[in-house]
């Protein structure tokens, strides 16, 4: 029985970690005028994707959807002001950042939901949330 068990459950763990990488790579959408957003879930926080293509070649991102505008514009080499708006059916988010950004890099630019603890060792945690996510391809 253990000559069975143990190759089964090391086909699950690879079918799995395949099942994982083809899920996120699929679940960014193609850029369109260099810039891609992707919504995700991680448990009860909605997390939005902000990623910027073509930063040798670009200095302003602008993209809109159905519940998000994002603005985005490169100073210099490695800063980029980002403006995004969020719309849902109650309310409107407007989040100003600036972020240094190296090819490759992400950075969480903002963080916020309906329930917001800071624990004892001094750590925010958000439920039921959105987070905001840059990425610079």
């Amino acid at each position: 029985m253990r000559r069975i068990i143990k190759p089964l459950l090391a086909l699950l763990l690879l079918a799995g970690l395949v099942a994982v990488f083809l899920w996120r790579n699929a679940s960014t959408p193609e850029p369109v005028d260099g810039l891609a957003v992707a919504v995700d879930q991680d448990g009860d926080t909605e997390v939005m994707r902000v990623i910027l293509h073509d930063a040798d070649q670009r200095v302003r991102w602008q993209g809109k959807g159905d519940d998000y505008l994002v603005d985005v514009r490169r100073d210099g080499g490695d800063v980029y002001h980002l403006i995004v708006v969020l719309v849902d059916e109650r309310k409107r988010y407007r989040v100003n950042s600036t972020v240094r950004l190296e090819p490759g890099s992400r950075t969480v630019v903002a963080n916020f939901g309906p329930e917001t603890r800071v624990s004892q060792e001094g750590k925010v945690q958000i439920s039921g949330g959105r987070r905001i996510i840059v990425e610079l391809r």
